[in-house]
């Protein structure tokens, strides 16, 4: 069986290293060092350096408390943690990463990963994309080449909004 791995990056266009993180009211609490891949490859855990809130380290965040990654602004959104909470019940990388059983227990106490958040966060070194790029629909179809995704179609085939006709009056003035 793997080992947990760390991976970190140095900051790139479209990679997620440098990405800021804050907390549900807007607050920024670090940026994004890396992350942290279970045995299985997903990865599973950020990385969070916050010289304020942690002195030494980083906080492994897991991806059950990520509600939101905002490509445009380069912004990582949590949920649910403040700073003293990450201080207190996150697990550290401090050149090495904690015993696996810590891991564990840092995953079963965090919310359940959005399926959304996975997929865009599904390999972060090779960048991080929008779930849905301007002007692409999601489509159901499988096999298409193009990711499940489909162009939206010509604006003279969408149907169009037309307004209900206007009624004379109540019924009850005729």
């Amino acid at each position: 069986m793997a080992d947990w791995l760390y991976e970190s990056a140095p900051a790139t266009p479209d990679g997620l290293a440098a990405y800021s993180v804050l907390d549900a009211v807007g607050m920024r609490l670090g940026n994004v060092d890396g992350w942290a891949r279970a045995p299985g490859g997903a990865v599973a855990f950020l990385s969070l350096g916050s010289p304020a809130a942690l002195r030494e380290g980083h906080a492994l965040v897991p991806l059950g408390y990520v509600t939101q990654v905002d490509v445009r602004r380069r912004h990582v959104r949590l949920r649910e943690l403040t700073r003293k909470a990450i201080a207190q019940r996150l697990p550290r990388y401090d050149g090495a990463l904690p015993h696996p059983e810590a891991l564990a227990a840092a995953l079963r106490e965090a919310p359940d990963v959005r399926p959304e958040i996975a997929l865009v966060l599904a390999d972060p070194a090779r960048g991080v994309r929008p779930l849905f790029p301007r002007g692409w629909d999601p489509v159901p179809e499988a096999g298409d080449g193009q990711g499940g995704l489909a162009p939206r179609p010509p604006a003279s085939a969408r149907p169009t909004w037309q307004p209900l006709a206007r009624l004379a009056g109540p019924a009850w003035e005729t």
